[in-house]
């Protein structure tokens, strides 16, 4: 009966084992399975199982990538501009930072790329640009460097030299389908026209570069745009005139407008009323060592190109941030004699917001000085003459008592009844000759 029984149990016995066989195949097949998947969806297992000659292809592929990026965004003139720069601002990395031309203050990623799309605006690929680049190879897998030269001009005629030290790490949760890799740093240098410090590009030393400036021609243009208050003190108050009112008519004058490569002309006239504006709402920063300064970038026996950088604050609080502000030029034919003039955009702040931020400032503190300077007796028609310093063609729109609205008032005619002393005839001479009588 016991050999029965156990030899009917026997077959149970073996289809048990059996499936515990079954099971723990199907548990290795299913980790394996889990393995495969995770290294399928996630780059950080795919990468660490890559070989090494695998790892190097991929840095290769995607460092000739963005070294190409990099040299068709260095100007608007090239075809492949805008798809270039979108390519390089979506692998920046949010805290990425950037050293700029030895300029004491680190760029982050949003005023880096502003930097880059702005000065893009002032370098030509015509007549040459020449590149290169080079991958560095690295210890770290996660890591890579590329180096990175332009030659080319810029508007103003000078020879430019760039140059870009990149910093990479790859990104295992990119989703970007052009490179693996994040910018974290990035060193510019080279000629540094537009930013920082100037690097000479002329095949004259230092010195004798020192020594062309002392020449008569050369010394009569640097003191005209570096008036007597910058170099007697360092806290002048004022931005000097000197050298905008000196243009001649001939003059070709650009000014950055922010967020676009497409820099505005402007005529002769329509800059010196946009400088003197300027002057009015910023001013040279207090207790500044050095508020005003000139650097080179070429110099030879046909002209200069140079730059003015303006370090200044804005409305009338002695505690607004300290800005940069820069003006390339050019002058040709030793005659000294401005031919071109840039104003560039600053990579530090965004001009329309702290504008209308100050305004306010310095239209009241216009007002109450122009209060506090008109002689006595004074009327209530002195006060607004302060209005015509804020005014861009001369003309202004008045609201006043029962007048409900003018037209746009090109002359006041103010007529005194001498008899009463009491009414004031206001006669507003407009393209439709309004009167209007108001009484005080």
């Amino acid at each position: 009966m016991f050999n029965r029984a156990a030899f009917l149990l026997l077959p149970a016995l073996l289809i048990l084992v059996e499936s515990l066989k079954i099971n723990e195949l199907v548990k290795r097949v299913g980790r394996r399975s889990r393995e495969k998947d995770r290294c399928l969806y996630h780059l950080e297992c795919a990468w660490q199982q890559m070989t090494e000659n695998q790892i190097l292809n991929v840095k290769q592929n995607d460092s000739n990538r963005i070294a190409r990026a990099f040299v068709y965004s260095t100007s608007a003139e090239d075809y492949a501009y805008q798809k270039s720069f979108d390519f390089l601002e979506s692998i920046l990395h949010p805290d990425m930072t950037a050293k700029v031309c030895g300029h004491d203050k680190d760029m982050n990623a949003i005023q880096y790329t502003k930097f880059l799309k702005s000065s893009s605006a002032h370098y030509k690929i015509f007549p040459y640009r020449n590149y290169a680049w080079d991958f560095e190879p690295t210890s770290e897998r996660s890591n890579m460097n590329i180096k990175i030269n332009v030659n080319q001009t810029d508007n103003l005629g000078a020879k430019v030299e760039l140059y870009f030290d990149l910093t990479l790490k790859i990104n295992v949760n990119s989703k970007n389908e052009f490179s693996l890799f994040q910018i974290h740093h990035i060193h510019q240098y080279g000629t540094c026209g537009e930013h920082g410090i100037v690097g000479y590009n002329t095949f004259r030393s230092i010195d004798e570069a020192e020594e062309l400036k002392k020449t008569h021609v050369a010394k009569y243009f640097f003191d005209l745009i570096t008036p007597s208050p910058y170099m007697d003190t360092a806290n002048p108050g004022k931005i000097p005139m000197a050298w905008a009112n000196g243009l001649k008519d001939f003059v070709t004058i650009n000014v950055c407008r922010d967020g676009t490569t497409e820099p505005v002309t402007y005529t002769k006239a329509h800059f010196q009323a946009w400088y003197k504006r300027f002057a009015m709402l910023w001013h040279p920063a207090k207790d500044e060592a050095e508020p005003m300064k000139l650097q080179t970038i070429d110099f030879n026996d046909n002209g200069i190109v140079a730059r003015i950088t303006f370090k200044l604050q804005i409305g009338r609080k002695d505690d607004e941030p300290v800005h940069e502000w820069d003006i390339k030029f050019s002058a040709k034919n030793m005659s000294y004699s401005t031919d071109r003039v840039e104003v560039l955009c600053s990579p530090s702040f965004n001009l329309k917001e702290i504008s209308l931020r100050a305004m306010r400032e310095v239209i009241t503190e216009s007002f109450v000085d122009n209060i506090v300077s008109l002689p006595k007796p004074n009327h209530w028609y002195s006060s607004v003459e302060f209005v015509k310093l804020f005014t861009k063609t001369g003309t202004v729109e008045l609201h006043h008592c029962d007048i409900r609205k003018t037209e746009v008032v090109s002359k006041f005619l103010f007529v005194l009844n001498e008899f009463f002393k009491k009414s004031l005839q206001v006669k507003l001479i407009s393209s439709s000759t309004t009167e209007a009588r108001s009484t005080m």
